[in-house]
């Protein structure tokens, strides 16, 4: 997989320890926490499984803004799951640089 990833002001990186202090002080509101995952909460496991890339979004003045994860082989109960195919989980943008397009502009990136 593609270790970094510039465009339009973001870069995509692998998740590095460097950035665990920014990941653990991300914010989502109540009920943004409905639909995704805050990154502390997930970070571990992504890092200690092999089919899963914990990735952060990093601004043009170096701040952590967004997270997700790419995850392999992700089986989730009661669906067929292709074996071929790469999921985009627990992806948040920090509510402090929402809407600033940063969540839509990581989207329109990925393939």
């Amino acid at each position: 997989m593609v270790k970094e990833l510039c465009f339009e002001g973001i870069t995509l990186k692998a998740f590095d320890e460097q950035y665990r202090s920014a990941i653990n002080d991300f914010d989502l509101n109540e009920r943004q926490q409905i639909y995704s995952s805050l990154p502390k909460e997930v970070i571990d496991d992504a890092i200690n499984d092999a089919d899963r890339i914990a990735n952060v979004a990093i601004n043009d003045k170096n701040e952590v803004v967004g997270f997700f994860v790419l995850h392999r082989y992700y089986q989730h109960e009661g669906y067929d799951t292709p074996e071929n195919v790469v999921y985009i989980r627990s992806l948040s943008i920090n509510e402090k640089y929402q809407g600033f397009g940063y969540g839509t502009k990581i989207m329109m990136s990925l393939p």
